[in-house]
């Protein structure tokens, strides 16, 4: 960061830990977020304050960012709540009340234009931005969602359920294209590949895996005995 003095600087970025970064945007913006606080926007490389998303809940659990002028930011607390920004501008706030209503996982497409959500339960939220605010979809899915990803496309989202299964959804029929059952233990994380025509899949069962989209055959695999898997990057 360009800041002026030194102590203006520890004084502004180093008041409480920080708990994860995050860049986005073609003129990159970069989201920090403090224990306990809240999450800011910051020019790159300037450093300059751009926003700042309250969180009820105090710290961060869930941050999903993408889109281009504007910029659609989904955060999550650890209570449950979720806040929906574009831009400079909050659009949706949704409080979480118990276990059963509150948001786990979150994802956002590339454009920025949908952000999804999965609930206890098997509830799936889909946001749609229509040019002056996003609209909500409530769809019911098969069994409780561990974690959802979102396509480059926009047109797919994997779901991983707690039955060890992994769903590819398409969202513009609303459809499952494919469904299997690619670990014998709860799934962790799902990611897609950069082009979206692979898939990756990480277990608690120590395996990560790698998916063709079409044919659900698998391309790769590692494995690891110490620790469940955890988040995954192409």
């Amino acid at each position: 960061f360009n800041c002026g003095e030194e102590a203006a600087a520890k004084k502004e970025f180093h008041r409480s830990p920080v708990y994860s970064l995050g860049f986005c945007g073609e003129q990159p913006r970069l989201w920090v977020n403090r224990l306990g606080e809240s999450t800011s926007e910051y020019a790159w490389p300037s450093g300059e304050f751009v926003t700042q998303l309250p969180l009820a809940g105090g710290m961060m659990s869930c941050f999903a960012c993408a889109g281009d002028d504007p910029v659609t930011t989904v955060v999550r607390d650890f209570k449950g709540n979720l806040i929906i920004a574009r831009g400079e501008q909050i659009c949706t706030t949704i409080r979480g009340h118990s276990a059963r209503e509150s948001i786990e996982n979150i994802d956002v497409t590339e454009d920025g234009n949908t952000v999804f959500a999965a609930v206890p339960g098997g509830v799936l939220l889909q946001w749609t931005w229509n040019g002056s605010e996003f609209e909500l979809v409530t769809e019911s899915t098969p069994g409780h969602l561990n974690c959802i990803a979102a396509s480059p496309d926009g047109r797919y989202l994997l779901m991983g359920r707690e039955s060890c299964r992994v769903t590819i959804w398409n969202v513009e029929n609303r459809q499952a294209e494919l469904d299997f059952h690619p670990h014998q233990d709860r799934l962790a994380v799902t990611k897609w590949s950069p082009d979206g025509r692979q898939f990756a899949t990480a277990g608690e069962d120590g395996n990560v895996r790698l998916w063709d989209r079409v044919s659900g055959k698998m391309l790769w695999q590692a494995r690891s005995d110490d620790v469940p898997s955890c988040p995954l990057a192409f």
